[in-house]
């Protein structure tokens, strides 16, 4: 059994490590928007990795504490997160513009909503397409968390809330979280 357990942390480790640490934030080329993906460091959902797609192009895999960047066309983009058998999320629809860059924050220990939130709060009468919260992890969450991470909503690309486990987010929001990320490997 303690076979096990050493085997078992020593890929947990090796799943969590990455490269450098996040320095800062590069400009976005003038006929491309730039997506930096990251994940805070959470318990819940550590051992998940999904592929992350753009318009059904897989622009990288995401992993606990870490962050990429990658360049998009500009335009409606459909964001898909992709499991481990290859099925992807509904997704997040996010209309991005050329020479703007545009954070995308993943965080599977957030609930999923029952119906859209806007970032104050309140409901709206949708229901939600995608769901990326484990409900477990939901007293984890403080409500002052949650009301924060809503307030960090980038309204230039959402304009309601279906889960704070995958939105779009502020760039100073993003930058007080991502100085504890590591470069995700490609």
């Amino acid at each position: 059994m303690s076979k096990f357990i050493s085997v078992f942390g020593a890929i947990l480790l090796s799943a969590c490590a990455g490269g450098p640490k996040f320095d800062s934030v590069k400009a976005a080329a003038k006929d491309k928007a730039l997506i930096y993906v990251y994940r805070p460091n959470r318990f819940g959902g550590a051992a998940r990795s999904p592929d992350i797609y753009a318009n059904s192009v897989k622009i990288g895999t995401i992993r606990n504490a870490g962050y990429f960047s990658a360049e998009v066309e500009p335009g409606p983009n459909l964001i898909q997160l992709g499991g481990a058998l290859g099925d992807k999320t509904k997704g997040l629809n996010a209309p991005l513009s050329a020479g703007e860059t545009y954070f995308l924050r993943i965080d599977f220990s957030l609930p999923a909503f029952d119906k859209h939130m806007r970032p104050d709060g309140t409901p709206t009468a949708e229901n939600c397409g995608i769901y990326t919260g484990i409900p477990i992890f939901k007293a984890l969450t403080s409500n002052d968390e949650l009301t924060k991470i809503l307030a960090g909503t980038d309204t230039r690309v959402q304009k309601d809330i279906c889960s704070p486990g995958i939105m779009f987010v502020t760039e100073k929001f993003a930058e007080s979280e991502l100085k504890d990320t590591k470069l995700s490997s490609p």
